[in-house]
Protein backbone atom coordinates (compact mmCIF):
# COMPACT_ATOMS: atom_id res chain seq x y z
CA UNK A 1 0.00 0.00 0.00
CA UNK A 2 1.06 3.21 -0.74
CA UNK A 3 0.07 6.88 -0.85
CA UNK A 4 -0.79 9.02 -3.59
CA UNK A 5 0.56 11.45 -3.49
CA UNK A 6 -1.64 14.13 -5.56
CA UNK A 7 -4.92 12.69 -3.71
CA UNK A 8 -3.92 13.42 -0.21
CA UNK A 9 -5.61 11.09 2.07
CA UNK A 10 -5.91 8.00 -0.14
CA UNK A 11 -3.31 5.52 -0.42
CA UNK A 12 -3.55 2.57 -3.53
CA UNK A 13 -2.16 -0.93 -3.58
CA UNK A 14 -0.29 -2.96 -6.03
CA UNK A 15 -3.12 -4.91 -6.85
CA UNK A 16 -5.47 -2.03 -7.77
CA UNK A 17 -7.07 -1.73 -4.14
CA UNK A 18 -7.72 2.13 -3.26
CA UNK A 19 -7.74 3.04 0.28
CA UNK A 20 -9.39 5.59 1.92
CA UNK A 21 -7.40 7.38 5.04
CA UNK A 22 -10.44 10.06 5.58
CA UNK A 23 -12.41 9.74 8.56
CA UNK A 24 -15.31 12.10 8.85
CA UNK A 25 -15.50 13.93 12.21
CA UNK A 26 -18.94 16.03 13.69
CA UNK A 27 -18.29 19.33 14.42
CA UNK A 28 -20.08 20.85 16.69
CA UNK A 29 -21.75 24.38 16.47
CA UNK A 30 -24.09 26.65 14.72
CA UNK A 31 -24.29 24.65 11.85
CA UNK A 32 -23.09 21.26 12.50
CA UNK A 33 -22.55 18.97 9.57
CA UNK A 34 -19.00 16.63 8.98
CA UNK A 35 -15.56 17.37 8.28
CA UNK A 36 -13.14 15.18 6.82
CA UNK A 37 -9.52 14.65 9.00
CA UNK A 38 -6.49 12.56 7.87
CA UNK A 39 -6.06 9.91 10.04
CA UNK A 40 -3.34 7.09 8.44
CA UNK A 41 -4.30 4.72 10.94
CA UNK A 42 -7.55 4.33 9.64
CA UNK A 43 -8.27 2.40 6.59
CA UNK A 44 -11.75 2.04 4.41
CA UNK A 45 -11.32 0.04 1.20
CA UNK A 46 -13.41 2.22 -1.47
CA UNK A 47 -15.91 0.50 -3.86
CA UNK A 48 -15.57 0.43 -7.49
CA UNK A 49 -17.54 1.33 -10.14
CA UNK A 50 -17.36 1.03 -13.73
CA UNK A 51 -17.75 3.62 -16.71
CA UNK A 52 -19.35 2.88 -19.72
CA UNK A 53 -15.97 2.37 -21.02
CA UNK A 54 -14.86 -0.09 -18.70
CA UNK A 55 -12.67 2.03 -16.32
CA UNK A 56 -13.12 1.43 -12.61
CA UNK A 57 -13.86 4.55 -10.43
CA UNK A 58 -13.65 5.43 -6.97
CA UNK A 59 -15.46 8.59 -4.99
CA UNK A 60 -12.48 10.69 -3.54
CA UNK A 61 -13.17 13.43 -1.37
CA UNK A 62 -11.77 16.82 -3.21
CA UNK A 63 -13.17 19.49 -0.92
CA UNK A 64 -15.33 19.69 1.97
CA UNK A 65 -18.47 17.87 1.34
CA UNK A 66 -17.78 17.59 -2.44
CA UNK A 67 -16.44 14.35 -3.63
CA UNK A 68 -15.99 13.43 -7.25
CA UNK A 69 -15.17 9.95 -9.18
CA UNK A 70 -11.58 9.46 -10.09
CA UNK A 71 -10.32 6.45 -12.17
CA UNK A 72 -8.51 3.75 -9.88
CA UNK A 73 -6.13 3.61 -12.33
CA UNK A 74 -5.50 7.42 -12.09
CA UNK A 75 -4.35 6.37 -8.11
CA UNK A 76 -2.54 3.61 -8.85
CA UNK A 77 -0.47 4.93 -11.36
CA UNK A 78 0.04 8.36 -9.23
CA UNK A 79 1.27 6.01 -6.44
CA UNK A 80 3.37 3.80 -8.12
CA UNK A 81 5.10 6.24 -10.60
CA UNK A 82 4.24 9.19 -9.24
CA UNK A 83 2.11 12.23 -10.10
CA UNK A 84 0.96 12.66 -13.34
CA UNK A 85 3.03 14.66 -15.88
CA UNK A 86 1.18 17.93 -17.63
CA UNK A 87 -0.32 16.75 -20.75
CA UNK A 88 -0.54 13.44 -19.80
CA UNK A 89 -2.49 10.85 -18.95
CA UNK A 90 -2.61 6.84 -17.84
CA UNK A 91 -2.05 4.27 -20.41
CA UNK A 92 -3.11 0.69 -20.01
CA UNK A 93 -0.59 -1.43 -21.74
CA UNK A 94 -2.42 -3.98 -22.21
CA UNK A 95 -5.63 -2.63 -23.41
CA UNK A 96 -7.60 -4.01 -20.48
CA UNK A 97 -8.96 -0.97 -18.73
CA UNK A 98 -10.00 -2.95 -15.44
CA UNK A 99 -6.22 -4.56 -15.09
CA UNK A 100 -5.07 -1.44 -12.68
CA UNK A 101 -1.44 -3.14 -11.24
CA UNK A 102 1.43 -1.34 -11.21
CA UNK A 103 3.38 -2.71 -14.15
CA UNK A 104 0.01 -2.80 -16.61
CA UNK A 105 0.25 1.20 -16.31
CA UNK A 106 2.21 4.06 -17.88
CA UNK A 107 1.78 7.91 -18.45
CA UNK A 108 1.74 8.67 -22.10
CA UNK A 109 0.25 11.61 -24.61
CA UNK A 110 -3.43 11.36 -25.82
CA UNK A 111 -1.68 10.41 -29.10
CA UNK A 112 0.01 7.17 -27.37
CA UNK A 113 -3.24 6.59 -25.62
CA UNK A 114 -4.74 6.51 -29.31
CA UNK A 115 -2.22 4.42 -30.45
CA UNK A 116 -2.45 1.87 -27.83
CA UNK A 117 -6.34 1.55 -28.48
CA UNK A 118 -5.41 0.87 -31.96
CA UNK A 119 -3.18 -1.60 -31.68
CA UNK A 120 -5.36 -3.34 -29.42
CA UNK A 121 -8.50 -3.27 -31.22
CA UNK A 122 -10.41 -0.58 -28.90
CA UNK A 123 -10.24 1.78 -31.24
CA UNK A 124 -14.09 2.40 -32.97
CA UNK A 125 -13.25 3.74 -36.40
CA UNK A 126 -14.65 3.62 -39.95
CA UNK A 127 -17.82 0.58 -40.19
CA UNK A 128 -16.97 0.06 -36.46
CA UNK A 129 -18.03 3.40 -35.10
CA UNK A 130 -21.32 3.88 -33.65
CA UNK A 131 -22.56 6.14 -35.46
CA UNK A 132 -20.81 4.92 -38.92
CA UNK A 133 -22.99 6.08 -42.01
CA UNK A 134 -21.27 3.31 -44.11
CA UNK A 135 -21.04 -0.10 -44.45
CA UNK A 136 -17.59 -1.80 -45.82
CA UNK A 137 -19.34 -2.57 -48.98
CA UNK A 138 -20.36 1.01 -49.41
CA UNK A 139 -17.12 1.94 -48.94
CA UNK A 140 -15.08 -0.57 -51.65
CA UNK A 141 -18.22 0.44 -54.07
CA UNK A 142 -17.54 4.63 -53.22
CA UNK A 143 -13.36 4.37 -53.95
CA UNK A 144 -14.42 1.80 -56.99
CA UNK A 145 -16.78 4.43 -58.31
CA UNK A 146 -14.02 7.41 -57.41
CA UNK A 147 -11.21 5.48 -59.20
CA UNK A 148 -13.79 5.49 -62.52
CA UNK A 149 -13.59 8.91 -61.94
CA UNK A 150 -16.72 10.13 -60.34
CA UNK A 151 -16.96 13.49 -58.52
CA UNK A 152 -16.62 13.66 -54.94
CA UNK A 153 -19.99 15.52 -54.51
CA UNK A 154 -21.99 13.12 -56.80
CA UNK A 155 -20.56 10.23 -54.41
CA UNK A 156 -21.09 12.34 -51.48
CA UNK A 157 -25.19 12.82 -52.75
CA UNK A 158 -25.10 9.51 -53.58
CA UNK A 159 -24.23 7.89 -50.09
CA UNK A 160 -26.08 10.57 -48.58
CA UNK A 161 -22.47 11.72 -46.81
CA UNK A 162 -21.15 15.12 -46.36
CA UNK A 163 -17.99 15.57 -48.89
CA UNK A 164 -15.61 15.57 -45.75
CA UNK A 165 -16.98 12.09 -45.39
CA UNK A 166 -16.36 10.90 -48.97
CA UNK A 167 -12.85 12.82 -49.28
CA UNK A 168 -12.06 10.92 -45.59
CA UNK A 169 -12.56 7.50 -46.92
CA UNK A 170 -10.80 8.93 -50.58
CA UNK A 171 -7.71 9.87 -48.66
CA UNK A 172 -7.76 6.89 -46.07
CA UNK A 173 -8.34 8.74 -42.88
CA UNK A 174 -11.44 6.85 -42.10
CA UNK A 175 -13.47 3.73 -43.05
CA UNK A 176 -9.91 1.85 -44.97
CA UNK A 177 -10.95 -0.65 -46.73
CA UNK A 178 -9.23 -3.60 -47.37
CA UNK A 179 -8.11 -4.74 -51.16
CA UNK A 180 -8.74 -1.82 -52.48
CA UNK A 181 -6.50 0.00 -54.80
CA UNK A 182 -6.54 3.86 -55.04
CA UNK A 183 -5.05 5.66 -57.56
CA UNK A 184 -4.33 9.38 -57.81
CA UNK A 185 -6.40 10.71 -61.14
CA UNK A 186 -5.14 13.02 -62.89
CA UNK A 187 -7.96 16.17 -63.68
CA UNK A 188 -8.01 18.05 -66.86
CA UNK A 189 -7.80 21.58 -66.36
Amino acid sequence: MRPCPSFPGYSASADGRVVSHRRGERIRGQRGGKRSLIDPSYRRELRTSATPKGHLTVSIMVAPGRARPVGVHQLVADAFHGPCPVGQQVRHLDGDPTNNVPCNLAYGTALDNAADRTRHGRYASGAHHQNAKLTPADVADLLRRRAAGEKVKALAAYFRVSVPTVEAVIYGKSYRAESVELRQIEVSR
